[in-house]
């Protein structure tokens, strides 16, 4: 069974001769030390089910249109360093459990293959199963997860159970991630229940508030950190970003007034692909038609740039140490 639609060939842009686009550059064979592979959720369920703007299911294709324009790096650092291939979407069913459960076999086949992923929502609840897909490629090992969002995503089950406002409960509650593993960066205090905040809080989470965030000398320097220690006891990490943490973005399925900025969301996708460890990033909750211009999908296009940039120049500096 198929899991998957490709994405329309005119997403894949192609640029003038001596002008050539990530459109053309993807799915080449060339051979690399890394291959990246990206996939689309073009599904808003579990945003809808939160009471959360729909248009997110639009996010994946929407990033491509944009994506895809831009150009490999003008000095060619990641020629032979990165590979990216895209996957398509990944298929959307009327039950969401059903729907995770693809999107989990998706995520779990690009980790079997070696490949760190590129990750596109849709709702954040896909954050379970991407999580679930990728630990399942070394179940025995210890995994970490860093979410930037300004909610926890830890509200208890309702009705059906699982939508945009619960993934990490269901990690945590699962058994799949241990609370001292996972790292919530930007939370805001007037954006979560205090129920949610304590259930953080009885596991173990890390709770780093947008306001303690603003009181370091340096977001970026503080977001290392942290970053780094959690790589230090997990050799597998995942970085989640919900859109909704950028306040330079309206196109997201909760639009927010404060957060970070497109550059700084930017420099922590660079840091994350910095740390060999981290095996994927996911961008979740982009909604291109709540936007002007589609800026959403712009921004999430340079955030995984950056990821991208970041793998390709850590290869370099590890090639010119064994020198």
């Amino acid at each position: 069974m198929n899991r998957r639609t490709p994405a329309p060939a005119e997403l894949f842009f192609r640029g003038r001769p001596g002008d050539m686009r990530l459109g053309e550059w993807v799915n080449s064979a060339a051979p690399a030390r890394q291959t990246f592979v990206i996939l689309g959720y073009p599904d808003d369920q579990g945003v809808r089910l939160n009471r959360g703007r729909a248009g997110a299911a639009a996010g994946p294709d929407g990033f491509r249109k944009h994506f895809y324009k831009l150009t490999p790096p003008a000095d060619f650092e990641w020629s032979g360093r990165v590979a990216l291939q895209d996957w398509g979407n990944s298929h959307v069913v009327t039950g969401i459990q059903e729907t995770h459960a693809i999107a989990e076999g998706n995520a779990a086949e690009i980790a079997a293959q070696g490949a760190l992923g590129i990750l596109i929502g849709g709702g954040h609840d896909f954050a379970a199963p991407s999580f679930k897909g990728f630990r399942s490629s070394a179940p025995r090992a210890r995994w970490g997860l860093l979410n930037i969002d300004p909610h926890l995503d830890t509200r208890e089950r309702e009705g059906s159970g699982l939508h945009s406002g619960n993934p990490f409960r269901e990690l945590l509650e699962s058994g799949a991630l241990k609370g001292q593993d996972l790292v919530q960066f930007g939370a805001r205090a007037n954006r979560n229940s205090k129920t949610s905040w304590e259930f953080c809080q009885r596991q173990g989470v890390s709770i780093q508030t947008l306001e303690t965030i603003r009181s370091k000398p340096s977001a970026l320097a503080f977001y290392r950190g942290l970053l780094k220690k959690l790589a230090s006891r997990c050799p597998n990490v995942g970085v989640t970003i919900d859109l909704d943490s950028c306040c330079e973005a309206e196109g997201t399925s909760a639009a927010p007034v404060l957060g970070f900025s497109a550059w700084e969301l930017c420099q922590f996708a660079r840091a994350a692909g910095e740390i060999p460890g981290v095996r994927y990033l996911e961008l979740a909750e982009g909604a291109p038609a709540l936007d002007n211009a589609e800026r959403v999908s712009r921004i999430s296009a340079e955030i995984a740039f950056a990821f991208l940039d970041g793998k390709a120049h850590t290869k370099l500096k590890i090639a010119k140490k064994r020198r």
